[in-house]
């Protein structure tokens, strides 16, 4: 029961931060880069649909939708780039306040996923309460959270399958997914019939660019 020996193991990790603060700020400098072609982009297509999509058949018009679609999932990709380096580098300004997010489920639903929604035919279930319901944040960082979580039902429900978006206030004592609510809450849950995630990997589920083994082989 005595100390006989000490052995303490330095390693010189100058190197390893070196090359994550050049990932960082390489991350930080192609975001700026591509933050303006994929802005000038969307703004020449809408402008573009504003003096000719009465001209244009339907193909057509579907073509330069689908462009504009694309080119926005581009452009909202950068956006987080952009987000993730003020993060990292603590400049990213955060603001709360009280947050109706009804309306940012809508929108998502009706504007930012309603092509993928239209071309796979998912058929969108919406159940709200009828008690108004607000959340404290910022209004960025949460829309950021709802469209990931919309998007990925979009994203990994086959054709022709079914999505349930629900949004509603509860009351204290309320038991929801197995755990009792303390106090007054907003729940907000996506559910679909999608492929889901098998029980072996749902360990990974908050891994970083983390994907289930059962959907590597299909085309997502």
């Amino acid at each position: 029961k005595e100390i006989v020996g000490v052995i303490d193991v330095f390693r010189d990790i100058t190197n390893d931060v070196q090359i994550d603060q050049a990932k960082s700020e390489f991350v930080s400098f192609a975001s700026h880069q591509l933050h303006t072609p994929t802005t000038a982009i969307s703004w020449l297509i809408e402008s573009f649909l504003d003096s000719y999509r009465d001209k244009m058949d339907a193909k057509q018009l579907g073509v330069i939708n689908e462009i504009y679609t694309y080119n926005k999932e581009i452009s909202d990709l950068v956006t987080d780039f952009l987000s993730v380096a003020k993060i990292e580098y603590g400049i990213e300004k955060i603001e709360s306040s009280q947050i109706d997010i009804l309306p940012i489920i809508k929108g998502i639903i009706g504007v930012g996923q309603k092509h993928s929604i239209e071309e796979k035919k998912l058929q969108i279930e919406e159940k709200y309460s009828s008690e108004k319901c607000a959340v404290k944040g910022d209004p960025n960082l949460i829309k950021l959270i709802l469209e990931n979580l919309i998007s990925n039902a979009v994203k990994y429900t086959p054709e022709g399958g079914k999505i349930i978006i629900e949004y509603a206030a509860v009351s204290a004592g309320s038991i929801i997914g197995g755990k009792k609510i303390t106090k007054k809450s907003c729940i907000f849950s996506v559910a679909d019939s999608g492929y889901g995630i098998p029980t072996e990997d749902q360990k990974e589920i908050f891994t970083r660019f983390f994907r289930a083994s059962n959907v590597k082989e299909k085309k997502i």
